[in-house]
């Protein structure tokens, strides 16, 4: 977010009342993608049952190392991925949109 803050800094100090209003858009644009994009603890939000998303599967005794991968919400705290099984799951996001092909 350091980009962010310099960003508000300039705003806050800055004299030119048109670049303000780019800059402020652009401030505006980094919230809004830095709040859609972040990693969301499941103590804080879980997504829909059924949902698709990204999601973040900490060490386990079995799996050592840490894991991001698609996981599907099954409701009650449960999660399952392509590979079948429950998971634990400590943070998720939505799915980015698919790139646009031409």
């Amino acid at each position: 977010m350091e980009i962010l803050e310099r960003l508000r800094c300039f705003y806050e100090n800055a004299d030119c009342d048109e670049c303000m209003l780019d800059v402020r858009d652009a401030i505006e644009e980094l919230e809004r993608l830095y709040a859609e994009r972040r990693w969301i603890p499941v103590e804080e939000e879980l997504p829909e049952h059924g949902e698709e998303v990204l999601a973040y599967f900490p060490p386990q005794p079995y799996c050592p190392n840490p894991v991001v991968g698609e996981a599907v919400h099954a409701g009650k705290g449960n999660w399952s991925t392509e590979h079948g099984g429950w998971f634990h799951v400590t943070h998720w996001m939505p799915l980015p949109e698919p790139p646009e092909v031409k």
